[in-house]
């Protein structure tokens, strides 16, 4: 390609780039001399174009209600940050636009949430993320989940939903969440006490198994185990240090009232 060619291809998208932002933006008649801004844009909502109007920018067939909290929906209304927007959904004491929903004992704004369809404005995942206290059935999902139950399956006998790959989904999140893990590693601590064991003789089997384990991925895992245990201690984190190995194989586990005891059976693979 030679230059007058690159030349002429970028004086061409850039004057194509100017047209598409002029496209989107409202533009004033040549005779408009007065100095303010446009406030209008618009926001898709179940394939439906929604506007968010200036005060002065409402088209004039638009009948504007000044009181958002007692209009019908369907009806535009003047917000509480000076913008005009139609109620797409009013019920009960909540009202959505297409900016987001909000409680009629609030304020209504037009600042787009990340999800419309939340009070918050936070998306489901977000708010499972962000919980602090685990809920009566994630309670009962980190039981099963921590007793070895498929998380997948757990999830489907506790929530509501009857879809596989979304309890799967739903579940690995879960997993990820601290208060689940603490939860698990509770329940891990209980099962522990009943066999007898302790974070002292857990970490001596381990070692055991690090030093004579028969096959080399018992080996490397219990070592790494040992490292983990070892970062632990180092920042003090002593509590968490059983929660370390409940990923390892129980029946291992059982031995370790009496590690110089263990079988050929727990080299097994986990």
């Amino acid at each position: 390609m030679d230059w007058p060619t690159i030349i002429m291809y970028c004086i061409f998208s850039g004057l194509q780039y100017i047209g598409d932002q002029l496209d989107k933006a409202p533009i004033c008649p040549q005779y408009c001399e007065a100095e303010h801004i446009h406030y209008m844009r618009s926001y898709k909502v179940n394939g439906t174009e929604c506007y968010v109007y200036g005060l002065k920018e409402v088209p004039s067939d638009i009948e504007v209600n000044a009181d958002w909290k007692v209009a019908r929906e369907g009806d535009w209304v003047v917000t509480d940050d000076k913008r005009v927007v139609q109620i797409l959904k009013k019920w009960d004491v909540f009202v959505r636009t297409c900016t987001g929903t909000y409680k009629t004992s609030g304020k209504l704004d037009t600042k787009r949430k990340k999800d419309i369809y939340s009070v918050s404005g936070k998306s489901s995942y977000q708010t499972v993320i962000d919980r602090k206290e685990p809920t009566q059935k994630e309670i009962f999902f980190a039981l099963r989940a921590a007793k070895g139950q498929n998380p997948a399956k757990a999830y489907l006998e506790v929530f509501d939903t009857k879809n596989p790959n979304t309890a799967r989904k739903k579940a690995a999140v879960l997993l990820k969440t601290e208060r689940i893990q603490k939860l698990m590693r509770q329940d891990m601590k209980d099962v522990f006490e009943k066999i007898g064991a302790n974070t002292e003789s857990m970490v001596e089997v381990v070692w055991d198994i690090a030093q004579n384990g028969k096959n080399d991925s018992d080996r490397l895992k219990a070592s790494g185990m040992m490292w983990d245990a070892a970062a632990l201690v180092e920042t003090n984190k002593i509590t968490e240090v059983a929660g370390l190995f409940q990923g390892f194989d129980l029946k291992k586990l059982e031995t370790v009232k009496r590690p110089e005891e263990i079988s050929e059976n727990s080299d097994t693979d986990t």
